[in-house]
């Protein structure tokens, strides 16, 4: 079920490269393709929770990110976003407290592969300072609001994307299957023991 949260990253990352193109727009602009992206991006994290959490060991920050996804996306479908500063300080938000607990979860992941742990951790500090760029924009602007707007979506994207490919089957997962195939082969094929025969 890894191929979820591939897709699930690869929505909001091409989201962002759109807003990268479109350099200039105002938020109002882009906001229907902003609310659609994050709208996939919650739906399908979720879906990568409640599917794939015991036998993958989804994390729980996944369901968290999600879950303000889903309501970021319900804010910019209605037109709640009034004006690019206010926008971005809500992306900006996000991608901090998305970025927080990506690192979180990276030091406090055991049965991970050292890589994928510092690669997890690498993206949640550049989230993390993503994320404050774009809430202290009004003070920062240097960067434009689709450079900085494509950056938060990017990110979002790559990481998901990265917490498809990093995680692996668990141990526990596959020995109850193994088990019960095991015992199916070992099981006799002679006569069922709870027949018994009566002689004259």
């Amino acid at each position: 079920m890894r191929i979820i949260l591939f897709v699930s990253g690869l929505i909001p990352a091409a989201a962002g490269i759109f807003f990268l193109v479109n350099e200039g727009q105002t938020f109002a602009a882009l906001a229907f393709v902003a609310g659609l992206a994050l709208f996939a991006f919650g739906l399908l994290g979720a879906l990568a929770y409640f599917v794939a959490r015991a036998g993958l060991g989804v994390p729980g920050w996944v369901l968290a990110d999600s879950l303000t996804a889903l309501t970021l996306s319900a804010v910019t479908l209605q037109n709640r976003m009034a004006g690019d500063d206010i926008a971005l300080s809500a992306f900006g938000v996000w991608l901090m407290a998305a970025g927080a607990m990506r690192i979180a979860g990276a030091a406090d992941m055991s049965d991970g592969k050292f890589g994928f742990r510092f690669a997890l951790a690498v993206l949640g500090l550049m989230s993390a300072a993503m994320g404050a760029y774009g809430f202290f924009r009004p003070f920062l602007p240097e960067i434009g609001m689709t450079g900085i707007l494509g950056g938060i979506f990017l990110l979002q994207g790559v990481s998901a994307v990265a917490l498809g490919a990093g995680l692996r089957r668990r141990r526990g997962a596959e020995a109850p299957a193994a088990a019960g195939k095991a015992s199916a082969r070992r099981r006799p094929r002679g006569k069922n023991p709870m027949k018994t025969s009566h002689s004259d």
